[in-house]
């Protein structure tokens, strides 16, 4: 298949990349900037787009047979409130309806956990463990919103064209490797009290769902067996 990949230069992107070159796929990465030297395979076509005009989406997309769509500001503390919430938000949308419009049936786009309000919250709310897809969304924060919105288009422009999959995958934690993983918990405990203490409570009242009281983390390995699931 030929497979159109946005943010194909990101940690995340890279690897999906070089999944799908490895299954025998035609591959275009689309991102504002190229991949660094050596990350990803050889011959993949590189195209430099701005993904929130609508035009450079299509273009960029058009002749291929399935999008997915990884490009987005991946967390909310590094840019003003505004330009993280229009950026996803934006280039959710215009991912979406430049497939529709393309005729690409086949669409995978990167949400996250932090959708129904998470680790960026002031105070973490989870209205019961383990999370499923009907919890509520309690989010404050813009990356949280923006996810949450990207989500909500995807189930529209899926409504309104009933031969399109859509799969909005609500991804945790994703880092290198599980070793670099291991390292990460007493980080965790420093940076974000609120959302550890209130999991500990969670987990105090109704269980362990959870299998520490740390937000989950996937490092890479783990990730891409999940993605190669039918």
């Amino acid at each position: 298949m030929r497979i159109a990949i946005t943010g194909g230069s990101g940690g995340v992107g890279r690897h999906v990349v070089a999944l799908a070159v490895a299954q025998g796929h035609t591959v275009r990465n689309i991102d504002r900037v190229p991949p660094p030297e050596g990350v990803i395979p050889d011959g993949v076509e590189f195209v430099n787009a701005e993904l929130s005009d609508y035009q450079s989406f299509y273009d960029a997309i058009n002749g291929f047979d399935v999008l997915i769509h990884l490009a987005a500001i991946p967390a909310p503390r590094h840019h003003p409130d505004h330009v993280v919430h229009n950026n996803n938000v934006t280039s959710s949308y215009n991912a979406l309806l430049a497939a529709a419009n393309c005729g690409i049936k086949r669409v995978t786009q990167a949400s996250s956990i932090n959708a129904i309000g998470a680790v960026y919250s002031r105070w973490p709310t989870f209205d019961f463990l383990p999370v499923t897809e009907e919890h509520a969304t309690h989010n404050e924060d813009p990356y949280s919103l923006s996810k949450w919105i990207c989500e909500i288009q995807g189930d529209s422009i899926a409504r309104r064209y009933e031969d399109m999959t859509i799969a909005s995958l609500r991804f945790h934690w994703v880092v290198a490797s599980l070793e670099l993983a291991q390292q990460y918990p007493p980080r965790i405990r420093t940076a974000m009290p609120n959302s550890c203490g209130r999991i500990r409570w969670l987990n105090q009242r109704h269980g362990p769902a959870w299998p520490s009281s740390m937000p989950r983390m996937w490092d890479m390995r783990s990730f891409i067996s999940c993605r190669r699931r039918p």
